[in-house]
């Protein structure tokens, strides 16, 4: 396998891993942390051992002084670890793909296709908390001595756990409704059992283990996968790619839309959106609950309007502080998934098929629907084609992605160790 592969792969986690190092560096400047440049860059394993056993030595004093300021250092360099297990975790399965050629024809391992699913609402969580830490400093640096004070104490803490255990209620609400909203949204019809569609789409889940999903067919341009879980999904296919695609470009569309249930994809995205969602909800209670105290405390009428607009500006704001590195996590995974699952078609057809429907896709004269804009994480043709909040890479890329064989090769596949 040529060395560029290798170098490709390493790219291709490269900016998640710049993304923590910058926040890292930010964090350690604003809390005056005395660490070397070295150990910015780099985790430092010992310093993380040691963090961790004080920690379990000092529980009690952690949990009854609200010390969780002196873990969100520790836990960059943590995100750090992680990122670098998965790029040796993909070139070592490049690796054994190359010296080994034979076993890039072996099944797919479904069983390992959708570990690690915690990652991303642990990510997510800790994006929250850090946030309203660093609001917290940052208030703190203009001169507010309550903030100043409390810059080390558990409020912080406590306000953005909150704000995490709301989002996961939330997420969980929308993963379960998620199925009616979008199957609404794009007027989906549900085929029989019998029908030539299901049969297919039933006979490429059989090659993951997967129970059979529902199938669906839509007027969009497009297709997606919903569901609350492998055992309760739909996967809905449009019927201008019916029309358009070949039987085995079909096939690859099919079996990115199960490689995303088989690897958690699909109710992964689902909680994240919904996660994200709550904060939209949260500001807007918020600020409206704000303008009408500020209204019924004004004399004036203009003092009134004033109040209620600033609230609503207030609200806005917050709203997309609090939102954003949430949402950076998610549009990254999204762009992240799409590529395996990409592979994922491509191992149940070929890369050529799956290459041949995204050119089709892409020369399809369409102009995205509205339902396409709100649901783009979930299509198989995404919306936004490139920047930090694309929801889907852009076709060349995944073109060339599917060419390389860079995820094709770190797919999990049965007799093999990766």
């Amino acid at each position: 396998m040529p060395y560029r592969l290798y170098l490709k792969t390493i790219l291709f986690y490269l900016p998640v891993y710049v993304l923590i190092t910058a926040a890292k560096f930010i964090w350690g400047f604003l809390t005056h942390a005395s660490v070397g440049i070295f150990w910015i860059i780099f985790p430092d394993p010992l310093l993380l051992a040691r963090v961790l056993f004080q920690v379990i030595a000092n529980i009690y004093y952690v949990v009854s002084e609200g010390q969780y300021f002196y873990l969100i250092f520790p836990g960059f360099g943590i995100a750090q670890c992680w990122v670098l297990f998965l790029v040796v975790k993909a070139l070592i399965a490049q690796y054994r793909s190359a010296s080994t050629p034979t076993s890039m024809k072996a099944p797919l391992d479904a069983r390992r296709l959708g570990q690690w699913r915690w990652t991303t609402p642990i990510a997510m969580t800790f994006a929250i908390i850090v946030t309203f830490y660093a609001l917290t400093i940052l208030l703190g640096l203009t001169g507010a001595s309550w903030f100043r004070q409390g810059v080390t104490g558990p409020w912080p803490f406590y306000i953005g756990l909150f704000f995490a255990a709301l989002g996961l209620l939330w997420g969980r609400r929308f993963s379960a409704a998620a199925r009616g909203l979008v199957g609404g949204s794009f007027g989906v019809q549900y085929l029989p059992d019998d029908h030539w569609l299901t049969q297919r789409v039933h006979a490429l889940a059989d090659k993951l283990d997967l129970p059979h999903p529902e199938v669906g067919t839509t007027e969009a341009v497009n297709a997606f996968a919903v569901g609350t879980s492998a055992s309760h999904a739909s996967v809905v296919i449009g019927k201008p790619l019916i029309a358009n695609l070949s039987t085995e470009e079909l096939d690859a569309v099919i079996g990115h839309e199960l490689g995303h249930i088989a690897s958690g994809d699909m109710a992964r995205m689902q909680f994240a959106e919904g996660y994200q969602s709550m904060f939209s909800n949260v500001f807007n209670f918020l600020a409206l609950f704000a303008g009408a105290l500020a209204a019924s405390a004004a004399k004036r009428r203009s003092e009134a309007q004033l109040a209620h607009g600033l609230s609503q500006v207030v609200g806005m704001l917050g709203r997309n502080i609090i939102f954003f590195s949430g949402e950076l996590i998610v549009k990254k995974l999204s762009r992240s998934r799409e590529f395996y699952a990409d592979a994922i078609g491509a191992s149940l057809s070929s890369p050529e098929s799956m290459i041949g429907a995204l050119e089709k896709l892409e020369r399809i004269p369409t102009r995205p629907t509205p339902a396409e804009h709100q649901y783009g994480y979930l299509m198989f043709k995404g919306v936004s084609l490139s920047g930090l909040f694309a929801t889907h890479p852009t076709v060349a890329r995944r073109k060339a992605d599917l060419a390389d064989g860079t995820h094709l090769a770190a797919l999990p596949r049965r007799g093999t160790l990766r």
